[in-house]
């Protein structure tokens, strides 16, 4: 009788053991998947922040080679108006030449 009650422990102990690390394992797999989703979600944050970047320079290039100044007023010049810090904007052209 003792003997068939150390089987049954020790059978318990390694199933138990034997779960725990599966459960264990289980976690850090799917941990680790967080872990690179997160990684990857950032990134396409960044690139999609880089990209938006981007695209306001290049609309902000393209208006001031076309001399646009009703534009370059709107989205450029706004924010020096009203602002303690920022008292002159002067937009340089190609032939270094001040856009008036």
């Amino acid at each position: 009788m003792m003997l068939v009650s150390m089987a049954i422990t020790v059978t318990m102990v390694f199933s138990v053991t034997a779960w725990t690390a599966a459960q264990n394992n289980r976690t850090a797999a799917d941990d680790s998947l967080k872990m690179v989703a997160g990684g990857l979600d950032a990134r396409i944050d960044r690139v999609a922040s880089l990209n938006y970047d981007y695209s306001a320079w290049a609309a902000a290039f393209d208006n001031t080679r076309a001399q646009n100044t009703d534009w370059l007023t709107e989205n450029m010049g706004t924010g020096a108006n009203g602002n303690e810090f920022h008292a002159l904007q002067l937009i340089t052209l190609e032939d270094w030449s001040v856009l008036a």
